[in-house]
């Protein structure tokens, strides 16, 4: 028994931080934080400044949020993404000057997501 508890702290200590419901799970600080992984979206979607709809559509959809706690940042987009279907923008039209604002500033928005961390609570 004495032996299997060595393991159990050695395997405790080695690894932190865990995944958990689509989030990083730092049991040390007991911290959640996003899963993102902007670097596999592909960079002439993430570069462009005027993205198609079709592209917006990929990005938006990709994002994965259980429990809402980026629903500030996943409402914006799914808002903007809306107004791309109300002005009936092609699948492969880029999308208008002032929606390309928007999509920009909310692109960074998504970017800073990634240094937001929430204490696990029970």
């Amino acid at each position: 028994m004495r032996r299997q508890n060595r393991k159990i702290d050695r395997l405790h200590t080695e690894n932190s931080s865990e995944r958990v419901l689509g989030l990083n799970w730092n049991s040390d600080r007991d911290e959640l934080t996003f899963n993102l992984n902007l670097a596999r979206l592909p960079h002439d979607i993430m570069n462009s400044e005027r993205p198609t709809k079709r592209q917006v559509l990929k990005i938006v959809m990709s994002l994965f949020d259980l429990l809402g706690l980026a629903s500030p940042v996943t409402t914006k987009a799914k808002q903007l993404l809306q107004e791309i279907w109300r002005r009936g923008t092609g699948w492969d039209d880029e999308i208008d000057q002032d929606l390309a604002t928007q999509w920009n500033d909310w692109k960074s928005q998504l970017i800073n997501l990634k240094n937001e961390k929430y204490r696990a609570a029970i």
